[in-house]
């Protein structure tokens, strides 16, 4: 049960709760959904990220499949963050030979690359 629960559960549940101790419950909630509404602004990185993710997206679009190396070099990030925002993207991948790939068409290069092997 969290926090928010319970004292929902209290001022919902208790009829005979005094005022003071509900003004206690409501003024709890008030803080609560202060600390947890946030600015609602992305964060410098994610501003970052967002802008990274467009020129990997326009990568892929070009090119049928490509490592993590290959896509970071082309938007000029590490390998890992390529890494990471290929994740987050949801992209698929596969690896053949030995190499992970990523792109929208990588699963079928798979599928072939099996059936040859």
């Amino acid at each position: 049960m969290t926090k928010r629960e319970f004292l929902n559960d209290v001022l919902a549940n208790y009829a005979d709760l005094s005022a003071e101790g509900r003004d206690v419950a409501n003024k709890m909630l008030a803080q609560l959904d202060k600390k947890y509404a946030g600015n609602g602004k992305p964060t410098k990185r994610q501003a970052e990220n967002a802008d990274i993710k467009v020129k990997i997206t326009e990568f892929l679009d070009a090119n049928a499949k490509a490592t993590a190396t290959e896509i970071g070099n082309a938007v000029d990030v590490s390998c890992q963050r390529a890494s990471a925002l290929l994740k987050q993207m949801e992209v698929p991948k596969a690896k053949i030979k030995g190499k992970m790939y990523y792109g929208w068409a990588v699963e079928e290069t798979a599928e072939e690359n099996e059936d040859n092997e």
